[in-house]
């Protein structure tokens, strides 16, 4: 199955112009109310109630974006350090 073109989290709906990484199973995006330079989500296309919820592939996929993600920080933006969260719930 392809990416997908429409993004949600929770009920809200993230402008696909937000998005810069769209995988099978997450995607990330520029939080729209970011809280420091470089606040970015990693959400998962299938909505679930927690963390627990998601499957073994979409867990790993969360990861490898946000591995993705901090190497492009680093080669572009110079950054050093990043702080992750979960979010759960």
């Amino acid at each position: 199955l392809p990416a997908p073109t429409s993004f949600r989290l929770g009920s809200r709906v993230i402008p696909s112009s937000y998005v810069f990484i769209a995988r099978k199973h997450v995607f990330a995006a520029v939080h729209p109310r970011g809280l420091a330079p470089g606040h970015v989500i990693v959400c998962p296309v299938r909505q679930v109630p927690s963390f627990g919820d998601l499957t073994e592939l979409e867990t790993l996929e969360v990861f490898v974006c946000a591995q993705q993600i901090t190497k492009v920080f680093e080669d572009r933006l110079k950054f050093k350090a990043f702080n992750m969260l979960i979010q759960d719930g």
